[in-house]
């Protein structure tokens, strides 16, 4: 890697923490019990559960399809190799058949 690759990366990985060091100044900031008083609100308790139930739908339906997908790729003989492996690819950096 040259050093414009690094610098780069080190640049994006500033860019994505800043929102984090937002969080942890304001909660520095701010007295205990504004903090307790806005983490017990009820929005954060929907929000909350919003979250996980997306975080478990997208990951059981995540291991679903990679399940299948690598089944059908390991113990079936489907035609087309390179639509089969487009398709199963599709959402991964790696490239296509060529």
């Amino acid at each position: 890697m040259g050093p414009l690759t690094v610098a780069l990366a080190a640049l994006v990985a500033v860019l994505a923490s800043l929102p984090l060091v937002f969080l942890l100044w304001q909660a520095t900031s701010s007295s205990y019990d504004a903090l307790v008083a806005l983490l017990l609100r009820p929005r954060v308790a929907e929000l909350l559960t919003n979250t996980v139930s997306l975080v478990v739908v997208v990951t059981c339906a995540s291991v679903l399809l990679g399940a299948a997908g690598a089944w059908l790729t390991e113990r079936t003989d489907l035609a087309c190799w390179c639509c089969r492996s487009r398709c199963l690819s599709s959402s991964t950096a790696t490239p296509g058949c060529r």
